[in-house]
């Protein structure tokens, strides 16, 4: 069982959020690396063989709300419903270092 930590939003290469630079990776590729990676609008789900970019995202501050939709089998809990991550260990410690 592992951590997950925050998606990233996983785009098309032509699309007009996608920051410059960044460098098109195999679909297939990717749901392998980032099974926690949010799909957005600009990404069809149905060309295997189809091209896609890795953006990281921050996203804003937030409690862990879990969620029954988005579930890994070898995840420590359910991701959370804002960020699908499983708010782990490194979570923890930004929070105990922001409230002393």
């Amino acid at each position: 069982m592992k951590d997950y930590p925050p998606a990233p939003i996983i785009h098309s290469p032509a699309c007009r959020d996608v920051p410059p630079m960044m460098i098109p990776q195999a679909i297939a590729i990717v749901a392998l690396n980032y099974p926690n990676g949010v799909p957005h609008d600009c990404v069809s789900p149905h060309d295997p063989r189809a091209k896609v970019v890795v953006v990281p995202m921050e996203w804003p501050v937030h409690e862990y709300k879990p969620t029954g939709r988005y579930t890994l089998p070898d995840a420590v809990r359910a991701l959370c419903d804002t960020c699908r991550s499983t708010h782990g260990l490194a979570d923890s410690l930004i929070i105990v270092t922001h409230g002393s």
